[in-house]
């Protein structure tokens, strides 16, 4: 007994080919392991924010490439984390501790749009990152100042203070949008 255990907790520290293995095949993998139904999902996740970590420096590598083909200056547009820490410890205790709560179900609900994705491909990812915004607005307001629109009008100052004429800039899916209306008023009005 002691063995097969042993055993399954060994495929756990496995790493097959992320590109090769699919989604629903890791998922099975990681069902495998020992603990419960929580577990295996928290171990599923953890095995899926490591793949992403991954896809994120592919991401970064590929913009460096572009940046050296046309020449242009690299710049990553995201907040220092020490300021993002302290925007994130004006937020109220009760919104924090709601957001702490419902952080598992969040991870359910990842699991869930990649099968909307996955089935219903008219949804784009940048639409569904529409609606987690919108969904963040109505259930955690403060936290949604903080992630989106305060790091949106940084990302945004950062591009129009930039002299450069061509640069390649590495922005969260997330932002895009924020940054696009930000860039369209300021080209409308003037307005800096």
């Amino acid at each position: 007994q002691l063995e097969l255990c042993k055993q399954r907790a060994s495929l756990l520290g496995m790493w097959r080919n992320p590109e090769k293995e699919g989604l629903v095949r890791m998922f099975l993998r990681c069902m495998k392991s020992p603990g419960g139904l929580k577990r295996m999902l928290d171990t599923f996740f953890s095995v899926r924010r490591l793949q992403a970590s991954l896809m994120r420096v592919s991401e970064l590598k590929v913009a460096m490439e572009e940046s050296q083909k046309v020449k242009a200056k690299l710049v990553l547009m995201d907040q220092d984390i020490d300021v993002l820490s302290k925007q994130f410890g004006s937020i109220s205790i009760n919104q924090n501790i709601n957001y702490r709560r419902l952080n598992d179900m969040n991870h359910i609900d990842t699991l869930k749009k990649w099968f909307m994705l996955r089935f219903f491909p008219e949804i784009t990812p940048r639409s569904n990152m529409e609606g987690i915004r919108r969904w963040f607005y109505l259930i955690f307001p403060e936290h949604h100042r903080v992630i989106f629109i305060e790091r949106d009008i940084f990302m945004f100052i950062k591009l129009r203070r930039l002299e450069d004429k061509v640069i390649v800039a590495v922005v969260g899916l997330g932002h895009m949008n924020g940054i696009e209306i930000l860039w369209k008023y300021a080209e409308d009005f003037g307005d800096d």
